[in-house]
């Protein structure tokens, strides 16, 4: 497909089926947050997580009930909860009560009290 615009992409991720979010396997990984996870939750599409279990990506992911994330060589398990979202379809639903804490609005106030 080659390289597209933010907007595109945005558009390419509200239409998918399910979200793919791949931490390196590198050190200090499980402290790595990226942009795309909030994008990924924002868009309340089922999450597959590649990384460390006991990131914070992970527990985010596990938080908000968005999804499931697996260790770099749990092929398995990875299979059997891609063949549970297939069945689920669209009645996919995301805790949208433990998402909201992660919205720009609140983690802006939560860096304001911090910084205050």
């Amino acid at each position: 497909m080659g390289y597209v615009t933010h907007q595109k992409s945005i558009e390419y991720l509200y239409n998918s089926s399910a979200l793919l979010l791949v931490i390196p396997e590198i050190e200090g990984n499980k402290s790595i947050l990226t942009g795309k996870l909030f994008e990924y939750l924002a868009a309340g599409k089922p999450i597959i997580g590649i990384g460390p279990k006991d990131g914070d990506s992970a527990k985010i992911i596990q938080e908000c009930e968005a999804g499931k994330c697996f260790d770099y060589n749990q092929e398995k398990e990875l299979k059997e909860f891609l063949e549970k979202v297939i069945e689920l379809n669209s009645k996919f639903q995301i805790n949208k009560e433990a998402l909201e804490r992660f919205t720009r609005r609140n983690l802006t106030k939560e860096l304001h009290y911090i910084l205050s």
